[in-house]
């Protein structure tokens, strides 16, 4: 695809659609595009965000060193914590605090990274981290459900936001068209607001509906309709894998040169070559075993597969920032 009007097209028809069917069969449209996308989103995650990782780390060491520990503990700590929380070992203010603190150790390390950030690109103005952060952590000191939903709406933004670095460094002819396209993403959430805002709650006596409303922040915002929540929510997530399986690729000619032979990391370092061949493969065998698991008992799966999905939500932060 190298028309930018082809692209504008085809951006315009994916979020038409996906507002249409968000408001109109939101519980449908949410479990179908967790199941058809949910993996192969993460399956083109792992392919890019090794790509773009520098060929030889030099200065900017520090950054992906901060980046990588702080991955893992944060996930790691995060399991940890929905486990107990399981085992019914943390509860009540200890749970509370437990949830803050990480909330906060979250947004601490999103700061430490963009102050490394802002030492090696003096370009992009990095103040504005600052009062963010300290909104996000006095919500997560107030009630971490309120920071969780932050996170919960704003994560889809990021992919977003990386299509439209990418599209600035690959194909800057697409920026401003894509940009306008932007606009129709409040335009669509208007949308969904004004035509669902007065519409019955969404009947939750099913484990996957009660699910997708409880992801969607129903237990938090109780005077707003469930039907709104998941059809806004699954909007946002629609057009986010929308951005990661289909755009991304599209942007970056990702299918070519994503095979490991080809990563910058690996032509530096050729013994890199069967190590990263070998997460490629791991990678698929995750998909595919994803998708079985859904197909087997969806519900238990989807709890699982959302616990684990903080990783690569996590792992996004940091690359935003090294593309700015």
């Amino acid at each position: 695809m190298r028309s930018p009007r082809l692209f504008v097209a085809a951006m315009v028809s994916f979020a038409a659609g996906a507002a249409i069917l968000a408001g109109a069969a939101p519980l449908p449209f949410a479990l179908c595009t967790v199941f058809l996308f949910a993996g192969p989103h993460q399956w083109v995650e792992l392919r890019y965000f090794l790509s773009r990782l520098p060929s030889k780390f030099g200065p900017v060491r520090g950054f992906f060193q901060v980046s990588f520990a702080g991955l893992v503990f944060l996930i790691s700590s995060y399991i940890l914590l929905a486990f107990l929380r399981q085992q019914e070992v943390l509860s009540g203010e200890a749970l509370y605090f437990s949830y803050a603190a990480w909330h906060t150790l979250f947004m601490l390390w999103v700061v430490v990274l963009a102050y490394l950030r802002s030492r090696d690109n003096k370009r992009v103005r990095w103040l504005w981290i600052l009062p963010a952060a300290f909104v996000f952590c006095a919500l997560a000191w107030i009630g971490p459900c309120w920071s969780g939903l932050v996170l919960v709406y704003f994560h889809p933004i990021i992919g977003l936001w990386i299509l439209d670095r990418e599209l600035r460094r690959s194909r800057p002819s697409w920026v401003q068209p894509y940009r306008k396209c932007l606009l129709l993403v409040p335009v669509a959430l208007l949308s969904l607001y004004f035509s669902l805002s007065s519409t019955p709650s969404l009947d939750t006596s099913e484990d996957l509906a009660w699910q997708a409303t409880r992801i969607a922040g129903a237990g938090i915002l109780n005077n707003i309709s469930s039907h709104l929540l998941v059809s806004s929510h699954s909007f946002l997530e629609a057009l986010h894998y929308g951005a990661w399986v289909l755009a991304i690729p599209i942007a970056t000619g990702g299918w070519r040169k994503w095979l490991p032979e080809r990563l910058p990391i690996v032509r530096s370092s050729p013994r890199l070559r069967c190590p990263v061949a070998v997460v490629f493969a791991a990678s698929t065998f995750a998909l595919l075993g994803l998708w079985l698991a859904f197909a087997l008992n969806y519900s238990a799966s989807i709890d699982i597969y959302f616990i684990a999905a903080v990783g690569h939500a996590l792992a996004e932060f940091p690359f935003l920032l090294w593309l700015l």
